[in-house]
């Protein structure tokens, strides 16, 4: 939305969703560019983090695993490259992770093993190499 370009609250931003704090982010095809900021670990509520079909390249920030809130973590379809963050295995409440079609290389970390929430774990279309 035009917010973006304001003093306005980041809750009145579009894609941006409050519950005291920022809750979700919804910036799915956007076109947006660029890397991850490592910032969003900052954003101690945020449950819902959506920035899948976008052109944004770099590494996924290990600081993610600092979202103890997170339920969802969609970064597929992106130019993604590096490793997956071990410390992805730190988010206990984490359902949905979404990896997809990315240029993502090494092993899936073993640290993943241990998200007993995980519903669904999405790493096809990536230059992923090992077992799971």
């Amino acid at each position: 939305g035009s917010a973006w370009l304001t003093n306005s609250p980041e809750c009145n931003w579009g894609g941006i969703i409050c519950g005291g704090g920022v809750t979700e982010i919804g910036l799915d095809f956007n076109g947006l560019n660029g890397t991850i900021p490592s910032e969003l670990q900052h954003l101690a509520d945020l449950e819902l983090l959506y920035l899948d079909d976008n052109l944004l390249t770099g590494t996924i920030p290990a600081d993610l695993g600092a979202l103890s809130s997170l339920d969802v973590l969609s970064l597929d379809d992106n130019q993604l490259t590096g490793t997956i963050p071990a410390e992805l295995g730190a988010l206990s409440s984490l359902d949905v992770l979404s990896l997809d079609d990315n240029l993502l290389t090494g092993t899936i970390p073993a640290e993943l093993g241990a998200l007993s929430s995980l519903g669904r774990l999405e790493l096809n279309g990536n230059l992923l190499t090992g077992t799971i």
